[in-house]
Order: C-alpha cells, then structure tokens, then sequence
C-alpha cells in the first residue's frame, strides 16, 4: 500500500550521513534526496522522495516493506561485518518512518546506539539509548551499551551505575562484569576491579585479554607479584592478537625475573613513530587529541579477536591511514598527555622515553 510520510530537514544527520554542512539549499536538498532514495532502495521499497522548501522537509511517497524487523536485523549484520555507517544509515532512516510496532522501534534504535557508539558517536549513542530505555526500562542489553558510552564521554560513575543496573537485571552477563571491570580500572579501584575480572572469567576462561586486565591490576596494586605473572602466563598460553601478546610478555620483565633487552634490541622503527607522534600531538588544534583517542581505542576493540589484526588503519579523525605500530605509539603519546597516570603496559619503554627526550 502506497504510503506518504514528511522528513523535516532538522532530522538529517549531517555528520553521520556524510553531507558537507553549509551547502546551498539546492544543493543540500539534491544530495539528502540521493541519500534516501539510495536507502529505501537498499531496504527493497520503492519510493520517491521529493523536497518541500516552503516546509523545508522532505516528502516520501513509498510502498512499506512487509518484514521491517528482517531489514533491522540485516542492518545489524552490516554492522557486525565492520560497516557500522552504513547500518547505522538504515537504522537511522528507517526510525523515520511513521507507525513502526514498538517491537520494531525499540530494536533499531538499540541496533543503531551499538553502531553509534562503533563509529564513536558516543553523545547520539547516548541520546538514543536512553530512549531505548524509556520506551522498555528492563533492556539490559541496552544499558550495558549505554554504558559503554557514558565510559567513553568519561562520565565513568555514570557509566558504572548503568553497567550495575545491567547486572541486576542479568547478573551473568559477561560483557557488563568486564565493562565493570574496566570502568574500575578507570576509576583506579583495582581491588573491586580484580573481583569482576575474576567474575567474568568463570564464565568465559579462555579470554585472554581478561587475564592481561587482572594482571594489570596486580601489577597496579603491587601486592601479589607471583599472581601478575600467573595472569600474564596464562594470557600467553591462550594466545591472541600479537598486541595483546607483547602486552604480556613486556609486563613480564618486571616481575618474572626474564632478562630485560639489550640495546641491541632497541627498535629504531619505533623510536621513530614515537617522535612521529610527538610532532603530531604537538600541531594537533585544541578538542581533537580526545578524539583521535577515542577512535583508536575503538578500532582496537574492534579487531582484539582477530588472530591477524590489520596492518594498516583509517583514522578518520586526523584524516590518515597509518600503519598498526604508528598507530599504537600515538595512542601511548596521547594518553600519557592528558593522564600521565595511566598503565599503559612496559612494551617499547625505552624507545617511548628517548622520542620523549628528543622531541
């Protein structure tokens, strides 16, 4: 049954839907037409899409696809497949659409929070979880999510109450207990931080990223040596990204007793991404190293299961693609600016202070 429906043109995410701000109305309205044609005809409808400039919306005329809950599941499947922009478009678009059930309003915007917070949208992950929250206050999936990106604005106590309120709902989840775990660590309570890592690894043993976390709360607290080391063994045993490995092995140095390299093992590859990433923060403008953070940690939790992590990646932020290692030393050079505090492991120690030095 043919359909008709009004966009109004302050419902267009400009920033999400790739459309350069500050164009002519023209030109701005050929280009959000040709997004959306381009959406509906990705969901399998046929629809036309017009502009309205005295009411500055946009007209749809469109034949509503039967299985709306097929085309959310298969814009989270984009998602899940590293193309979280062009899930979190259809989501986007399709949230538009009048007279959704509130099965299927609740799920895409749950779908489009968890992409959102992929491509570190964090404010409008927040924003529409909330509203996932509201519209159904025991989804715990939503919450947990909710979290995560309340801990990555830096709200960490909100995020905290979000994840705890996610436990009491499903107590054994394992992605809530190790975001627990990790909002702790943030908050420097290492000891709490050490029971929920504890938790979670009853229920998933064969996590080693889960022992590099507690052992860098034992390393932390300094207290229990032999148990830092067990932790980054058993890491080591398990396997993993070779990240996540030379974390383990470089923590080791301290306290297993293992002969520290020699100067000969001193990497000149490194030092040079060090000074590398000391000039970039230096003629970085003011408000983007925290985005250039957030966006690293991102991408690096979005491949920690991959036994072969990419050699290369795309940092939208600073509009380059640098190479896995140049990535990983500006993430230390960045983090260590603006929270000198932070443990970010004992790997390429030596080539990180002579870059420092030399800067």
């Amino acid at each position: 049954m043919q359909e008709s429906f009004t966009i109004p043109s302050d419902f267009v995410d400009t920033e999400l839907f790739e459309i350069p701000k500050g164009l002519p109305e023209d030109e701005f309205s050929k280009r959000v037409i040709r997004f959306f044609r381009d959406q509906f005809r990705q969901m399998g409808a046929k629809a036309q899409v017009a502009y309205n400039p005295q009411d500055r919306g946009f007209v749809v005329d469109w034949n509503r696809p039967e299985d709306l809950m097929g085309i959310i599941i298969k814009a989270g499947d984009l998602c899940n497949d590293g193309k979280p922009r062009k899930g979190a478009c259809r989501l986007w678009t399709l949230l538009l659409v009048p007279d959704m059930t509130q099965e299927e309003s609740v799920h895409a915007a749950f779908v489009l929070g968890g992409a959102l917070n992929m491509l570190q949208y964090f404010g409008g992950a927040i924003t529409i979880l909330e509203r996932v929250i509201h519209k159904k206050p025991d989804h715990h999936e939503a919450m947990i999510a909710l979290g995560s990106a309340e801990l990555m604005r830096g709200n960490r106590q909100i995020g905290e109450a979000w994840l705890r309120k996610a436990l009491s709902l499903s107590p054994e989840h394992s992605q809530a207990i190790r975001n627990l775990g990790v909002c702790l660590m943030m908050q420097n309570r290492h000891a709490e931080a050490i029971v929920e890592f504890k938790r979670c690894i009853r229920l998933t043993p064969n996590d080693a990223a889960l022992y590099v976390s507690l052992g860098q709360c034992y390393e932390v607290l300094d207290q229990e040596p032999e148990q830092a080391v067990a932790m980054f063994q058993k890491a080591l045993d398990l396997g993993g990204p070779e990240s996540l490995m030379e974390l383990a092995r470089n923590y080791q140095y301290k306290y297993a007793d293992l002969e520290v390299p020699s100067d000969e093992d001193f990497r000149d590859d490194v030092y040079e991404a060090y000074l590398d990433a000391f000039v970039r923060m230096k003629t970085m403008p003011e408000g983007q190293l925290g985005k250039v953070i957030t966006e690293i940690y991102a991408l690096l939790k979005a491949n920690e299961t991959l036994t072969d992590p990419p050699a290369t990646y795309r940092l939208n932020s600073i509009q380059e693609t640098i190479s896995h290692m140049h990535m990983m030393c500006l993430m230390k050079v960045l983090v260590l600016e603006v929270a000198p505090q932070t443990d970010m492991g004992t790997g390429f120690s030596r080539e990180y202070h002579a870059a420092k030095a030399h800067r």
